[in-house]
């Protein structure tokens, strides 16, 4: 193989048509979904936090609810003045949610970003 040949590989990561990002608003009692997988989280950032709180991120499965939390895996806690930066997969038939942590009743704005793999 030779510099600048014909062949490269590229990976979801990087790869711009597999990038993905956006925003959600979450309270106590809403919880909401984020992504359906296949995705994986890479980043996440509260960027409008309504008073002190923190962000609970969860796995749901098929059946369950993100405003319940019922058969809900807990993935990480975004604390008020933290980012996260990461890894988190989520597998097909899982749907990634967010909640604001439980004593605060405020809703709040979450950014995050990551990727689809592929198939």
């Amino acid at each position: 193989c030779t510099p600048g040949g014909a062949g490269r590989a590229m990976v979801a990561s990087e790869d711009p048509a597999q990038l993905v990002s956006g925003s959600t608003t979450a309270g106590l009692t809403t919880g909401a979904e984020v992504i359906a997988g296949p995705f994986v989280l890479e980043h996440a950032a509260v960027s409008a936090f309504a008073g002190s709180s923190a962000i609970h991120w969860l796995f749901v499965t098929s059946g369950a609810t993100c405003t319940d939390g019922a058969g809900a895996v807990w993935v990480t806690r975004i604390e008020s003045t933290a980012n996260f930066d990461g890894r988190f997969a989520v597998p097909a038939g899982s749907r990634l949610c967010v909640r604001v942590a439980s004593g605060f009743t405020v809703a709040n704005t979450i950014g995050w970003s990551g990727f689809r793999p592929y198939d």
